[in-house]
């Protein structure tokens, strides 16, 4: 399949970076809920790999009206698994050719192209679904959540384990309950004035500690998740926000990218969530974005 170039009017308009920055779209259609009970029409970018695990689900809860990888190799069993979808290489053609058919988009490519391909979509009106992590830097996950506030788009953040059934844990075992010993290595544990909370590796279980009576009611105040993707589909035709939507994924991806500035920069470092700036140091702050080959900006 041989791909056509863009052209850069087409990508200028679809990406809403012409006559100033203004947001352009032709077509309102995704922007608008869906009935409850219409199958909505899905695109997915990314189709090897964690993609695989969308070519397999989403079919039976959506219509899937394209798929597009730019490795054909990876992609060529996917690609014959819903043979009725077109088939891309360039995620921009994608979009553009197929803007009117298209209500929501799901990322699953290489963490580099999330972004890119998160905000394009977004530009043009298509609700995302976007596999972690949501962004490459602090400014790319800030940016996303701007512009899908301003898109009034349904998001979700692939942050599975905010759609566990287990969400909220009940103890916190600090190695001295019989034979058992606490060995979650890979989880983390927040101290805060008043307590303290444990996640687990995969953030599906979260624990208070001490287990008090304000643990006990915040258990009670999680709603129950139908599914990590139904809840995307949900918010899509209008239902409650994903639990993991831009909002909160947002917040939540600029804390864990934090830790590659700290990385880089050894010391204290004093960040100002309200600028998006660490304050009085030069080289935190470069580490906050990159710059963008032509062509694959925001």
């Amino acid at each position: 399949m041989k791909a056509r170039p863009i052209s850069r009017r087409g990508f200028l308009v679809r990406s809403g970076t012409a006559a100033g920055g203004f947001l352009i779209l032709k077509s309102l259609h995704s922007l608008r809920a869906a009935p409850a009970n219409d199958r909505l029409n899905v695109a997915i970018i990314g189709v090897g790999g964690r993609g695989r695990w969308f070519v397999d689900t989403m079919p039976k809860l959506a219509n899937v009206a394209a798929l597009c990888d730019v490795n054909e190799q990876r992609a060529g069993n996917a690609f014959e698994t819903i043979p009725k979808a077109r088939k891309f290489h360039d995620f921009r053609r994608m979009l553009e050719e197929m803007d009117r058919e298209i209500d929501g988009v799901i990322v699953a490519t290489p963490d580099h192209t999330h972004a890119v391909a998160t905000a394009l979509a977004i530009r043009m009106g298509k609700h995302v679904y976007c596999e972690k992590p949501l962004a490459r830097s602090i400014q790319e996950a800030r940016h996303l959540r701007e512009f899908a506030a301003r898109s009034k788009v349904a998001t979700q953040l692939g942050n599975q384990g905010t759609a566990s059934e287990d969400l909220l844990g009940r103890k916190l075992d600090w190695g001295d309950a019989g034979e058992k010993k606490w060995n979650d290595f890979a989880g983390v544990l927040l101290v805060g004035s008043k307590g303290k909370i444990h996640a687990n590796g995969h953030n599906t279980v979260f624990t208070l500690w001490p287990d008090d009576a304000a643990a006990a009611e915040a258990s009670r105040s999680l709603p129950r998740s139908p599914g990590h993707e139904r809840e995307w589909l949900n918010a899509c035709k209008g239902g409650p926000a994903a639990a993991s939507n831009f909002n909160y994924g947002g917040p939540l991806s600029e804390f864990v990218l934090l830790g590659n500035a700290a990385t880089l920069n050894p010391g204290e470092l004093v960040f100002d969530c309200s600028t998006g700036q660490f304050v009085d140091n030069l080289g935190a702050n470069r580490a906050l974005g990159r710059e963008y080959r032509k062509g694959w900006s925001l």
